[in-house]
């Protein structure tokens, strides 16, 4: 079902989306097979990728946004060294085979960092934090390198 949505997404406008933490998810639905026998895997255009944690996981992640991926040293410590915020994405370019770039997220505000904190290590100190029920008194979180003032959002700058 997910790969037909994938084929027909545009015809009915709308699309999938498929979120993982695991390189071997995404590998295994490039691999699916749909009931055409067509592979699933040119029917994920756009992939983006977060910090590996290992070189076995930067090779499998590498070898999905690109063939033959894991051969490419500079993509692999790309993977293995990305900070909080960056990713590396792979668009759906079909004449070039998808390019690749890394790309930076804004966080946002760092009450939902907080809130969206599942790692086992610092759960529990992210979730003692109280948040406030109003946006206005959130705190505003500034890409590392830009000029933007870090300050509440209901504050004027």
């Amino acid at each position: 079902m997910v790969v037909e949505g994938f084929r027909k997404g545009r015809s009915w406008n709308g699309a999938v989306v498929v979120a993982s933490q695991q390189p071997d998810d995404l590998d295994k639905l490039n691999s699916q097979s749909d009931t055409d026998g067509d592979t699933g895997g040119n029917h994920v255009p756009t992939v983006f990728a977060f910090k590996q944690r290992s070189d076995p996981a930067a090779g499998k992640m590498a070898n999905i946004l690109r063939s033959q991926g894991a051969d490419n040293p500079v993509l692999l410590r790309s993977l293995l060294s990305l900070r909080t915020g960056r990713g590396v994405m792979r668009d759906s370019s079909q004449q070039h085979g998808g390019r690749i770039g890394v790309v930076e997220f804004d966080l946002g505000f760092d009450e939902l960092i907080h809130a969206a904190d599942t790692n086992p290590v610092s759960f529990h100190t992210s979730h003692a934090h109280p948040v406030s029920a109003s946006p206005a008194d959130w705190t505003e979180l500034a890409l590392p390198g830009s000029t933007v003032s870090t300050q509440s959002a209901g504050t004027a700058a």
